[in-house]
């Protein structure tokens, strides 16, 4: 397998992984919950350099996951609590996890070399490099096979959790009436989340995560109102766009990540497009 091929398969998996949970997080309002939890990752990937002094220990990853289900289990308790919208949540608590890693980079590791710009933006073919190895056989980025169990089990808990997570989503009080358990799903939604964006945002940077879980569901949205058809149209459109925007990347030599991102931006707006005209012309044949 070339080089440019993993990467290709790399940004491919972080999509399919970050548009099954991206569903369920549009549809009930929670998209912008991804965005704070790619702005409080930072504390967790500090304080594990810190402690191993090396940028590929999984303690990075576990510690960085931490911070993220910090930001997931705190907003969640402040919206059920009513005291704060749920947007107000996640305003007050993500800017203060960012400050603490701030913070404890001044303090303690004043010669870490974090790279703002990779951070935001990201870069898989740098990330392709670190291949996952046994003997001497490798078998392509390792990073790639951690967002392809991710997928896995994303799309498992999706098929067997499907009646309570719609239940959640569309009436949280019928579905206890019901003997569903919606505030189980949720949460296992909320861990499943918070441990992909951080694999995400591994691999793709910021603004590419946020963008492979918000941009599918949004446009499937506007190309289909039927529940079964959305999630399938969800992972397709994360494969096609990916895909369209790692190669035209490639060919123009543009930063990956943010052409991925731009092209998701274009789709976006081109299925607005048609999903505006269609309902003008219904209303016109009304």
């Amino acid at each position: 397998m070339s080089f440019t091929v993993s990467v290709s398969i790399l940004t491919c998996l972080a999509a399919l992984a970050c548009a099954v949970p991206g569903v369920y997080l549009t549809l009930s309002n929670r998209a912008m919950l991804i965005d704070a939890i790619s702005h409080s990752l930072l504390p967790g990937i500090v304080i594990g350099y810190l402690l191993t002094h090396d940028f590929s220990s999984p303690l990075l990853f576990m510690l960085a996951t931490l911070s993220a289900l910090i930001v997931t289990i705190a907003n969640t308790a402040l919206a059920r609590s009513g005291l704060l919208a749920e947007g107000a949540s996640q305003g007050m608590i993500a800017p203060a996890l960012l400050a603490v890693g701030v913070i404890l980079v001044t303090a303690f590791a004043r010669n870490l070399h974090l790279d703002g710009h990779t951070i935001l933006v990201g870069d898989p073919n740098l990330v392709a490099f670190e291949e996952f190895c046994l003997g001497d056989s490798c078998f392509g980025p390792r990073q790639s096979w951690v967002l392809a169990g991710l997928l896995l089990i994303n799309l498992i808990f999706a098929w067997f959790a499907r009646r309570h997570l719609m239940a959640a989503v569309f009436d949280y009080n019928f579905a206890l009436t019901r003997s569903l358990r919606p505030g189980l799903a949720i949460s296992v939604l909320m861990l499943l989340t918070a441990i992909t964006v951080t694999a995400a945002f591994a691999a793709t940077g910021s603004i590419l995560a946020i963008t492979m879980a918000v941009a599918p569901a949004a446009i499937a949205r506007l190309l289909t109102h039927t529940i079964k058809l959305l999630v399938l149209y969800a992972l397709g459109v994360a494969v096609v766009i990916a895909q369209s925007g790692f190669w035209i990347a490639y060919y123009l030599n543009l930063p990956t990540s943010a052409a991925i991102a731009f092209t998701y931006g274009i789709a976006f707006f081109a299925a607005l497009g048609w999903h505006l005209r269609k309902t003008r012309s219904s209303r016109a044949r009304s």
